[in-house]
This record gives structure tokens, C-alpha cells and sequence, in this order.
């Protein structure tokens, strides 16, 4: 399906351009249509990439948000709410953080 594709035009973005100061950015969004196929574990696995890259901006707070969804999905709410904390104590000023701190509360 149309994830698939965008997977592989991402990975082939990244084997093509190594290095690439928009990296981060294409593996978050491998990760995202991992997430969205339904292989959690793996989305989980890309997205702490994006999280040890440490790109600029709120990526790697959105990141560790995909973390957690991935983890919930997965039935791991302690997880999930790790990934949660991580977020609001390494980036509390993100885009995310407020929703981080609101599922926190649930």
C-alpha cells in the first residue's frame, strides 16, 4: 500500500544521500509508516534512532510520543508510560509534551 511505497522511497532517500541533514527527519517517518502497517516493534526501533540522532526542534520529543503509541499498541502500558516521562523530563517545552502530560494523567 501507499506506506509501503513511502517507506521505501524514504530508505531509498537515505541510501542514496547518507548523512543527509534531513536523516532524522526520513527515518522518523519510516518509523511512522511502520507504526501505521502495524510492525511496532520495529517503528520503536526507528524512532529511538531518530531519538539518538538528537535532531533540532521537536523531532525527537515526537519521536519518543511514537515510542509510546508504538508500546501501547503493543498491549505495554509501563513502557509506554516510560517513553511518556522521557519526553516531558528531556523536552518539556515540545509540541508534544502537554499531550505526553495529559496521557500521563489517564
Amino acid at each position: 500500500g501507499e506506506y509501503e511505497e513511502a517507506e521505501g522511497r524514504l530508505r531509498a532517500f537515505l541510501a542514496a544521500d547518507p548523512g543527509s541533514s534531513l536523516e532524522a527527519d526520513a527515518i522518523y517517518w519510516i518509523a511512522e509508516c511502520l507504526r501505521a502497517r502495524g510492525r511496532y516493534r520495529e517503528a520503536i526501533a526507528e524512532y529511538r534512532s531518530v531519538v539518538d540522532l538528537r535532531p533540532p526542534g521537536d523531532l525527537a520529543a515526537r519521536a519518543l510520543y511514537g515510542i509510546a503509541l508504538a508500546w501501547r499498541s503493543l498491549g505495554d502500558d509501563e513502557a509506554a508510560r516510560q517513553a511518556l516521562s522521557d519526553l516531558v523530563r528531556d523536552f518539556p517545552a515540545s509540541d508534544v509534551a502537554a499531550l505526553a502530560r495529559q496521557r500521563l494523567q489517564e
